[in-house]
């Protein structure tokens, strides 16, 4: 249905504002995120971590409020900005094949890929939300063990030395592109590996993505948190977030919803 890698990349944009204008928005706090397991020492010390982020973003109704939804509609702002410019460095890579649409696994995980006894991949399932994206978005390293982990970077070498074996001679005889082309196209697509991240709402910890991205981009001379602080000021952001807050629980609704939260406490 995309003519071009441009208009994918915008409508996964737009599809994503929409989603934090008009949905629920779950379990996601731009700039308060949920703990992450790695960050702490045993599931015990996790475990009571994301008790108190419960407790901090029921209060308010953090999750939901127009001050989040408008913190990530800027964050989609930020990106349809910058992403087609990620998306043409990668075109300087592989020319004309970076047109090239393919067909994409969107959960790859060790519950999902099948080997053999010489750890030879015999099958490869669930692909039930496969669809045609620009090659930029397929080249990027799988996590594991699941999907949303980025590989780890020890491991990276491994894999591309495994990409690159298995390309030498499907590029030849398919006229895909060089191997060479396309390994360096893999090992440029971090970038795109955190937006489709971001994009999916497949994490807690989005402004740990997002902050990633922007680092890697510099895009922005500015500081991340100096510039979401310069849109919050200014005229549209302003008219954006009224809009938004006409949304909001009231005052009854929220006290409601804390008092049923708190209630066992």
């Amino acid at each position: 249905p995309f003519k071009s890698k441009r208009d994918y990349y915008e409508a996964q944009i737009s599809a994503f504002i929409k989603h934090v204008k008009y949905l629920p928005l779950g379990h996601h706090c731009f700039f308060a995120p949920g703990p992450a397991r790695s960050e702490y020492d045993d599931d015990a010390e996790f475990r009571k971590a994301s008790d108190w982020w419960s407790d901090f973003v029921t209060v308010q109704s953090k999750i939901d409020s127009s001050d989040n939804r408008a913190e990530y509609i800027i964050a989609g702002e930020i990106l349809s900005d910058t992403v087609t410019g990620w998306a043409d460095d990668l075109l300087n890579v592989l020319g004309d094949h970076e047109h090239r649409f393919a067909i994409h696994h969107p959960n790859l995980s060790v519950n999902n890929i099948y080997v053999d006894e010489d750890l030879n991949i015999t099958y490869i399932i669930d692909w039930a939300f496969c669809s045609a994206v620009p090659l930029s978005i397929l080249l990027t390293a799988p996590g594991l063990p699941q999907s949303r982990h980025e590989v780890d970077a020890s491991l990276f070498p491994t894999f591309e030395h495994g990409f690159r074996h298995a390309l030498e001679e499907n590029t030849r005889r398919q006229g895909v592109g060089t191997a060479t082309a396309l390994c360096c196209m893999l090992n440029r697509s971090r970038p795109m590996w955190l937006l489709s991240r971001v994009l999916s709402f497949d994490s807690t910890t989005d402004y740990h993505l997002f902050k990633a991205l922007w680092d890697l981009t510099g895009s922005y001379d500015q500081d991340m948190a100096e510039f979401f602080r310069s849109k919050q000021s200014s005229k549209n952001y302003k008219s954006l977030h009224s809009e938004l807050k006409e949304d909001d629980q009231t005052t009854e609704q929220v006290a409601r919803l804390e008092g049923e939260y708190f209630r066992d406490d």
